[in-house]
């Protein structure tokens, strides 16, 4: 199914050419990323509906989980790395930490402060973290790929 995804998404990037390469990583990164939103978003609202937990430590659980599911889609789908799975998570964790610094900020103070319901609050968070997230993860913590 993934080699399937794989080639909708080269012809998409390319418009039925050969898509280059970043692009196609990009794609699969957002792909990843999209994936892991939708688990963390569903986590917050299951444990702050249905468990009735505080939003903002739903928030804190969730992206725990999250980070961890996140890696290991990024290592063996997106990025497709060959590198040592320990080094590149230490690597991975450290650039997450600030993009879970961003996205926890803006996502209590979403909540805090401009009163922004939770779940539209986790959304916009996610979305601000994700261009610093790319960029650092590309250049840093995946850097021995595989070209597809």
């Amino acid at each position: 199914m993934l080699n399937k995804l794989d080639f909708i998404l080269g012809k998409a990037a390319s418009l039925g050419g050969r898509a280059h390469p970043e692009l196609t990583l990009f794609l699969r990164y957002s792909i990843s990323g999209g994936v892991s939103a939708l688990v963390d978003i569903t986590l917050v609202y299951c444990l702050t509906e249905y468990l009735h937990f505080h939003p903002l430590a739903s928030g804190a659980l969730s992206t725990v989980i999250t980070l961890v599911l996140n890696f290991l889609i990024l290592k063996f789908w997106s990025f497709r790395s060959k590198g040592n799975l320990i080094k590149e998570f230490i690597t991975y964790g450290s650039v997450a930490i600030a993009g879970i610094t961003i996205n926890y900020l803006s996502y209590s103070s979403l909540i805090l402060l401009a009163k922004i319901p939770y779940l539209s609050a986790r959304l916009i968070a996610i979305i601000i973290a994700w261009g610093w997230n790319y960029t650092l993860n590309r250049k840093f913590s995946f850097r021995n790929i595989r070209e597809s």
